[in-house]
């Protein structure tokens, strides 16, 4: 037999092989919905229990413990949701919620370490306009409470800017947006500013008035403020839904290192770059104060909001009878440590 033959020869024996061997490799269809099923039992057993998963409210018994108090931003968030509708020259914005927000202040700095901290509290009214979309944003006399709490004795000139608004949109008492996030600032100032625990840079906690009319009350505070030019990073607290855990929404831009403190400091880590992207992308018709921060102050920051139950945003049942205290729990920790660790 010649070469050529063998070598055919061999090559018709060794290709009935193959296809025995690529045939053992393919495996039954219904093996595809096995593995759906171990991926969907994983989802369902471990994702979802620990999306869900919240800590263990803290009550006034464990106030020596200098942690964040739920039940007391609890009763807080009564008292400001029960004002009822905030619109922006409303009375119960103006004056009503206004008052709420300098009576609890006030009793803070009573409570003050006066050893240990200096702080300011400005009541400001601010007047200008700016381009929006498509129409000239024209606003008058729109309030903000500006807070700085600083160590005594500091020198530093950076300050940490902390946000969220008291107003609202028409026909809803707004507790999750943005009520929640603003107890949950008065009970980090009121923790921060009786304990001994000092920190190197300023803290501002900026309540302003006018967010959900195209966010003109930070625009005010971003260029026109006193304490504005100093501020040097931001963390900004919106709401988009009630209760549930806060997500990191969007962050930057172009700041890496804030992912990092983000990552350092937070108590109970939630983020998403999938929202940023669907968010900066314009796929999702909304704003925050975050935007005003890094547009006209170029400010780099972390803008974070409670997301679940979203069916609620906007609307009359935006309730507090929607917001566990246990959710309260686990943004006060994340807010207080990202805080404390300036």
């Amino acid at each position: 037999m010649s070469d050529k033959e063998k070598l055919i020869s061999e090559e018709s024996v060794a290709a009935p092989k193959n296809v025995v061997k690529e045939a053992a490799a393919k495996l039954p269809w219904y093996y595809a919905s096995g593995f759906l099923l171990f991926w969907g039992l994983l989802f369902f057993a471990v994702v979802i229990p620990f999306f869900y998963r919240l800590p263990t409210a803290m009550i006034m018994e464990d106030a020596k413990k200098n942690v964040f108090i739920a039940e007391r931003a609890y009763k807080n968030l009564y008292t400001l949701s029960n004002i009822g509708t905030k619109l922006p020259g409303s009375y119960e914005n103006e004056v009503e919620a206004v008052n709420f927000i300098m009576n609890e202040l006030s009793q803070i700095q009573l409570d003050l370490q006066n050893d240990y901290f200096d702080m300011e509290i400005d009541l400001s009214r601010a007047s200008g306009g700016y381009p929006f979309k498509n129409l000239l944003n024209q606003y008058q006399g729109v309030q903000n409470i500006a807070v700085k709490l600083s160590t005594k004795n500091s020198t530093s000139e950076s300050y940490l800017l902390v946000n969220s608004h008291f107003d609202s949109k028409p026909f809803t008492p707004s507790a999750g947006d943005a009520g929640v996030m603003i107890v949950t600032m008065l009970e980090i100032l009121r923790i921060i500013s009786s304990t001994e625990q000092t920190f190197q840079h300023p803290i501002v906690f900026l309540f302003n008035g006018a967010e959900e009319r195209s966010m003109q009350a930070s625009h005010g505070f971003i260029t026109q403020h006193k304490w504005a030019p100093n501020c040097k990073a931001v963390v900004n607290l919106e709401g988009g839904g009630s209760g549930g855990r806060e997500a990191l929404f969007q962050s930057g831009p172009n700041h890496s290192w804030l992912l990092q403190y983000y990552k350092k400091y937070i108590k109970y880590p939630f983020a998403t770059t999938a929202g940023e992207e669907i968010f900066q992308a314009g796929f999702i018709p909304s704003n925050s104060d975050f935007q005003q921060f890094t547009n006209y102050g170029n400010i780099p920051g972390l803008d974070m909001a409670q997301i679940i139950n979203g069916f609620v945003y906007h609307t009359k049942y935006d309730t507090i009878d929607v917001i566990p205290r246990e959710s309260m729990q686990n943004t006060g920790d994340n807010i207080l440590s990202l805080v404390r660790g300036t």
